[in-house]
């Protein structure tokens, strides 16, 4: 796979905040391939005349098992560190897998978690 990048050397990621149902109190999870315990949205990088919401329905078929109904863009989240810049959609899921692409890479699992919980635990 050929990344892209921004002028600025940031690498151009995208990828999904996958939500539940409409009330978007629940968001779907993936265990990290590089990080087994984990847990991050599914993203990745954008390829080469792909537009970054093509690259974020991609990465959710290939790394979370989802399809759904995009949404809104979220907003875009600079990881100084790394020099990675992603784009993130919500995405309503409407359909779940059986089988994925990235099944089998690592121990990859997927769970819904509340963000109540979450900013409870947080915040």
């Amino acid at each position: 796979m050929v990344k892209t990048y921004y002028p600025d050397g940031f690498r151009k990621r995208a990828g999904c905040v996958c939500f539940r149902d409409d009330t978007e109190r629940e968001i779907l999870l993936v265990s990290s391939i590089k990080s087994p315990n984990s847990w991050t949205i599914p993203s990745g990088s954008v390829e080469p005349k792909e537009e970054f919401h093509q690259a974020a329905v991609r990465e959710v078929v290939e790394e979370a098992g989802v399809k759904g109904v995009l949404g809104r863009c979220i907003g875009v989240f600079d990881y100084t560190e790394k020099k990675r810049r992603t784009t993130l959609y919500a995405l309503l899921v409407t359909e779940m897998f059986d089988e994925w692409k990235d099944m089998d890479r690592g121990a990859m699992i997927k769970t819904s978690v509340s963000l109540l919980a979450i900013f409870a635990t947080t915040f």
